[in-house]
Formats: structure tokens, C-alpha cells, sequence
């Protein structure tokens, strides 16, 4: 299962959309992992869905 499907069966479970994050002013980045951590250490993002850590 990806990443994208593994976030998104996550969310559906506690009843939250890809849209609703969205529409709640969130966004959704596909990042390597160096990025994404760099962007979680500075405050940039709030979480990270990963397979590889």
C-alpha cells in the first residue's frame, strides 16, 4: 500500500477527507523524507505520513 493510501485509509478512519483538510486551509505535500523533516523541524508542516523511517 503506498503512502498516499496508507494516509488517506488513516484519515478515513477517524472520519476526515483528503478534501477536508483542504477545505480546512491544510495542504498536503508529497516530499522526500530529508525534506519533510527539514520542514517538520522548522514548524512548516504539522505531520508526515512515511513507510521508510
Amino acid at each position: 500500500m503506498s503512502v498516499h493510501n496508507q494516509a488517506r485509509a488513516f484519515f478515513a478512519a477517524h472520519g476526515i477527507g483528503m478534501k477536508d483538510i483542504r477545505r480546512w486551509g491544510g495542504a498536503i505535500y508529497y516530499q522526500d523524507r530529508n525534506s519533510s523533516m527539514d520542514l517538520l523541524k522548522d514548524g512548516r508542516i504539522d505531520g508526515v505520513f512515511s513507510t521508510g523511517f
